[in-house]
């Protein structure tokens, strides 16, 4: 029997048993739809955060590296000394470039900005850089230091995400562009925004303004937005910035503030860039440095914290997210799988007096084993297309109804001049694996089926 007529005596055996054969697809798919909708789902969210985070420095990572402080020990705990050259060996052993090194009062009192190169950040400056003032520092603002120099503060709550959006673009439009002399007599001019977020400190809904109570917020909730510093701009003109005093200003005692500065002075920070966010990650898994998300604390000697770029730690949240849902869709596939194969049985039970007269014609074990494989690829087949079909679906249309508030928290959550259309749709590992798994199953079937499929 050739192979062209096994696949015609299958698909004619599903056109007899159409109905039978159109309820057993809908069994068989009816997990499948929840194991891509949640892949398909949670690669798309990866994708857009990836993509809005990455095209801010062409997908390098800067972090900032500082020796703790005796105020960051518990009372019975002794830190670790670090020299500047052990920092330094450990962030180059996993692939970071190194910038600047130096005390960190050096950086607070120089206008408490991360000094960057232009070349890096180039992609987040807004506002024509030539036009800023000689003696004014370029710097890409947070919105906690842009309302310092606008001497505002930022409502506490919003009662929707328009009016969220509309005190955004009402900040921008007062800053950016825009010179500032601060109250310790630092002159800035703004040339962009940090990476960093407005008021919104995951990419829960809810974050947004007023009170979304979509089902899937817990899990967005889980997802940290980025939360950079502000950056300084390194335009060639930094000898004739007008850099003011930052230490002692305020309502403080002189004493807290000496403290503050003599706590700073013995305080080492090294400024490095990482070419790609996977050596940044590495560097979080297996370096020295402490990351607010990193659970191995045994090993840290000094602190680190993301700049600009695709955060380590937000790497951590989303593959601690992928081990949950790697998780679910093996339990949920083993059930499909247990459903898929009682389900095949029953429908050689319920093909006895074909099989008997495949042989009553002639037909060998062999053959009747590839018309039942064939016959139970073409169902594999037919609940595959219908259950991706359908959580392709189910994705899109969580897209188009949540479409303004997915456009709203590109813009607030990561610092944009405007909302970004995102789609939460991506293709995963997992839709792969699941879609030969899937087809696996049929030669399985045939052989749980084995003895059944025999001649009598």
């Amino acid at each position: 029997m050739k192979l062209k007529d096994t696949i015609k005596i299958s698909l004619r055996n599903i056109r007899i048993h159409l109905k039978r054969n159109l309820i057993v697809v809908a069994i068989m798919s009816v997990i499948f739809v929840l194991i891509f909708a949640m892949n398909l789902w949670l690669q798309g969210v990866n994708n857009s955060y990836t993509k809005l985070t990455n095209q801010k420095t062409d997908g390098r990572v800067v972090i900032q590296a500082t020796s703790q402080s005796d105020s960051m020990a518990a009372d019975d705990e002794e830190l670790p000394e670090i020299t500047p050259e052990e920092m330094i060996a450990d962030i180059e052993a996993h692939g970071g470039k190194i910038l600047s090194s130096g005390k960190l009062g050096d950086i607070v009192k120089h206008g408490d900005a991360i000094l960057l190169p232009q070349d890096i950040v180039k992609n987040m400056i807004l506002a024509d850089i030539s036009k800023a003032p000689s003696d004014a520092m370029p710097v890409l603002i947070t919105p906690w230091d842009g309302a310092r120099l606008l001497g505002i503060e930022f409502p506490q709550n919003f009662a929707s995400v328009a009016e969220k959006q509309a005190e955004y673009r009402k900040y921008l439009s007062s800053i950016l562009g825009r010179t500032f002399v601060n109250d310790s007599g630092s002159k800035y001019f703004v040339a962009g925004l940090a990476d960093n977020n407005f008021l919104t400190n995951d990419l829960s809904f809810d974050s947004l303004g007023g009170k979304n109570k979509n089902i899937l917020n817990p899990v967005l909730a889980a997802i940290p937005a980025p939360s950079g510093y502000t950056i300084a701009i390194d335009n060639g003109k930094t000898e004739s910035w007008l850099i003011g005093e930052t230490i002692g200003s305020g309502n403080m005692s002189d004493d807290y503030w000496q403290m503050i500065e003599e706590d700073l002075a013995k305080r080492i920070s090294i400024i490095a860039v990482f070419d790609n966010p996977e050596d940044a990650y590495n560097y979080l898994l297996h370096g020295h440095a402490w990351f607010s998300q990193n659970v191995l604390e045994d090993r840290h000697t000094y602190v680190a914290s993301t700049i600009a770029g695709l955060s380590p730690e937000y790497q951590y949240v989303m593959r601690m997210l992928r081990l949950a849902a790697n998780i679910i869709s093996a339990a949920l596939g083993l059930v499909a799988a247990v459903i898929v194969i009682f389900t095949n049985i029953r429908l050689v039970d319920q093909d006895s007096k074909n099989i008997t007269l495949y042989y009553s014609l002639g037909a060998t074990v062999g053959q009747v084993r590839k018309v039942y494989l064939a016959y139970f690829l073409e169902l594999m087949i037919a609940a595959l297309v219908l259950a991706f079909s359908i959580s392709s679906i189910a994705v899109l249309l969580f897209n188009l109804f949540n479409h303004d508030l997915i456009s709203a928290q590109s813009m607030l959550a990561f610092g944009l001049s405007r909302p970004s259309s995102e789609i939460w749709y991506g293709v995963n590992a997992n839709v792969i694996v699941t879609i030969i798994a899937m087809l696996a199953l049929a030669p399985i079937c045939v052989l749980v089926n084995n003895k059944k499929l025999k001649k009598a």
